[in-house]
C-alpha cells in the first residue's frame, strides 16, 4: 500500500500528523462524494488505534495515539462517538475548517494571483459556458458543471455547506437538516456560484465573503434562503448578488 502526504503540511504540523490527517482527509472526500456519515455539519470516519496501526504499520500505537490527540488539541480534527451500539467505544474523527484550509487550500488564498496563469484559479474554459440565470444544463440532471475542477469544487462546496448549515439553524422549517441529500439544491448552488465567478466575473473572495455576511444581515438573513437565486434579476435590473454586494460594501 502506498501512503502519501504533503511535505508542506509535514513541515507545519509534523510528519506523523501529516500522514494521519491525510488519511482522514481521504475518507472525508470519499464520504462527501457518497453523502455518507454526514453528522452535525461534518463528514466523519471512524477507526481504533489498533485499526490505524494495521494501516500504518510503521507507526507504533503510542505514536498514532499521540498524533490523534495532538491534531485534536491543535484544532485540526474533532472526535466523537457516533456508534449505534452503546458498547462500541470506537472513536469517529472529522476535519475542522482549519484542517480543510491546509489540506485543500483555497483557490483564492492569494488574491493577487494571476488567474490566467494558474490551473487552480477560476479561469474561463476553452469550452463555452451557457450564460443563463438558471442552473447550468448538463447531460445528467442535477449534475455539477463538468468544467469545475476538484480544487474549485472543494472551495465552492465549503461556501454552500456553511450557508445551508447556517440557514438550517435559522430557518429549520425551510431548510431541512438533510439538505445535503438534495442534489438539485447542492449542485444548483455550486453551479450558480461558479457562474457568478466565471461568467459574471465576481472575485471568488467577494462571493465567499458576501454570502457569509448575508447570513448575519438583518434584512438578507431572511430574504436569501437559496444560493440558486443569486443570479436572478431584481426590479432594479441588477442581480440579487450585485445588490447584496452593494450593501455589503457600504
Amino acid at each position: 500500500m502506498n501512503h502519501s502526504f504533503s511535505t508542506d503540511i509535514a513541515d507545519k504540523i509534523g510528519l506523523n500528523n501529516a500522514i494521519i490527517i491525510q488519511h482522514i482527509y481521504y475518507w472525508h472526500q470519499k464520504n462527501e462524494a457518497n453523502n455518507k456519515h454526514y453528522i452535525d455539519g461534518h463528514y466523519w470516519t471512524y477507526n481504533s488505534v489498533k485499526g490505524f496501526s494495521v494501516i500504518f504499520s510503521y507507526l507504533s500505537d503510542s505514536q498514532i495515539r499521540r498524533s490523534l490527540k495532538g491534531l485534536e488539541a491543535d484544532g485540526y480534527i474533532i472526535s466523537a462517538n457516533h456508534n449505534k451500539q452503546g458498547y462500541d467505544r470506537t472513536l469517529w474523527y472529522a476535519l475542522t475548517e482549519k484542517a480543510l484550509l491546509i489540506l485543500s487550500p483555497s483557490i483564492c488564498q492569494n488574491e493577487q494571483m494571476d488567474l490566467s496563469k494558474t490551473t487552480n484559479g477560476f479561469v474561463k474554459s476553452d469550452k463555452p459556458i451557457p450564460d443563463s440565470n438558471t442552473n447550468i444544463k448538463t447531460n445528467k440532471a442535477n449534475a455539477i458543471n463538468p468544467n469545475i475542477n476538484n480544487q474549485q469544487l472543494a472551495f465552492l462546496k465549503r461556501i454552500v455547506s456553511d450557508f445551508y448549515q447556517t440557514k438550517h439553524k435559522q430557518y429549520p422549517n425551510h431548510i431541512k437538516k438533510d439538505w445535503h441529500t438534495d442534489s438539485s439544491l447542492t449542485s444548483g448552488s455550486v453551479n450558480t456560484l461558479y457562474q457568478l465567478i466565471v461568467i459574471d466575473e465576481w472575485k471568488e473572495t467577494d462571493v465567499r465573503d458576501v454570502i457569509k455576511w448575508a447570513t448575519t444581515d438583518e434584512f438578507w438573513q431572511s430574504n436569501l434562503l437559496s444560493l440558486k437565486t443569486l443570479r436572478n434579476k431584481s426590479k432594479n435590473g441588477m442581480s440579487k448578488f450585485a445588490n447584496l454586494h452593494l450593501k455589503f460594501k457600504k
